[in-house]
């Protein structure tokens, strides 16, 4: 399972880093990875960096979508899931950030908010892998 991490950066970190993704992973991994003497500044440091998603948007997007005609997708609040043969994902909403678990790297949530314009940074911390999401054209393979 592969888990995505969707930052929505604000328009000055955006246009400071948009050239250098490493720079802006770099940033994120150490407010990720904080210990807790150090947790103070890096809250305040991502505080300034994010601008919160329109969860009641994409909830009701996706719900509109995927409610009524698949039997393979569930919701429960802002957690989102999908599950048949094909894929196993688990999208959760929060203000600051999104999380999605899943078992394929081109996934159905990835594609749905790309297809919703959401303008995000995605991150999958375990493989060190990061990407702008309106940059996502094709399946992506992570090993």
């Amino acid at each position: 399972m592969k888990t995505f991490y969707l930052f929505k950066i604000n328009n000055m970190f955006k246009t400071i880093n948009k050239s250098n993704s490493n720079s802006l992973y770099r940033i994120i991994n150490k407010i990720y990875n904080a210990k807790n003497d150090n947790y103070s500044y890096y809250s305040n440091l991502y505080k300034r960096m994010h601008n919160l998603f329109n969860i009641e948007l994409i909830n009701n997007c996706l719900t509109q979508k995927y409610n009524d005609e698949f039997y393979y997708y569930k919701k429960s609040d802002n957690l989102h899931i999908i599950d048949n043969a094909y894929e196993k994902s688990i999208l959760f909403l929060n203000k600051s950030y999104i999380k999605i678990v899943s078992n394929n790297s081109y996934n159905t949530f990835l594609e749905e908010l790309m297809n919703l314009n959401i303008d995000a940074f995605v991150i999958d911390f375990d493989n060190k892998k990061y990407f702008w999401l309106k940059e996502l054209k094709r399946p992506i393979i992570l090993k």
